[in-house]
């Protein structure tokens, strides 16, 4: 992360942000891990920084519901070092409030990468008509109000802002009930990426294949 000048990086930046850890300039740690369903993300991350360690596998029932965690943990001084330089700090969810300093054209793949994340996408019905459903389309990530608001900024369509259960956090939503407009969406985030979390990626697609 010495430059984060490609698409990749910009991607595996905005991941770290959401769900990595940078530790301070005693330890200098960096640990990322996933639910052992989505492992695949640490694999890759793993072999794009070239890892020469062993990526673990965490206790059974020490993750989000009680899914293994896969895990990968190293302690780098450098790395530590650029991702400060990237805005990224220790505990950092709770006060994140600036985007990294990247190139614009490569903020949409952080944001592809923090939506992979710390977002969701789902469908839901918003009713009936003559035995056909009418079905919505919900893009959400969550994070600080001043955080959120800079990523709107970047966002090809407008959003609201929701709570959390969590005072400092918020949801920022962007909600379309129409193909074209989920599609503005889809190729924002997507045109040109070579990596994404694919269950996620694949609701836009049910989405837009539903019309």
């Amino acid at each position: 992360f010495e430059e984060c000048d490609t698409e990749r990086k910009a991607y595996w930046l905005g991941y770290l942000y959401a769900d990595g850890f940078v530790g301070d300039e005693h330890f200098n740690n960096i640990v990322f891990s996933q639910k052992e369903s989505d492992g695949y993300i640490i694999e890759q991350f793993a072999k794009d920084i070239e890892f020469t360690g062993k990526v673990r596998l965490s206790k059974k029932g020490s993750g989000f519901g009680g899914q293994r965690q896969r895990v990968i943990s190293f302690s780098s001084k450098k790395m530590r070092k650029d991702l400060n330089v990237l805005n990224m700090f220790t505990k950092k969810s709770m006060t994140m409030e600036l985007l990294p300093p990247i190139k614009k054209d490569l903020m949409r793949h952080f944001i592809r990468g923090y939506f992979d994340g710390d977002g969701s996408a789902y469908i839901s019905v918003r009713g009936y008509y003559k035995d056909h459903e009418y079905k919505s389309f919900c893009w959400n990530v969550i994070g600080t109000l001043p955080f959120n608001l800079k990523i709107a900024d970047f966002l090809p369509l407008k959003g609201s802002m929701h709570d959390s259960h969590t005072p400092e956090m918020k949801y920022y939503c962007i909600s379309a009930n129409k193909k074209e407009k989920v599609s503005i969406l889809y190729h924002y985030l997507y045109d040109d990426a070579t990596f994404f979390l694919k269950r996620k990626h694949d609701i836009f697609l049910q989405f837009m294949g539903a019309f």
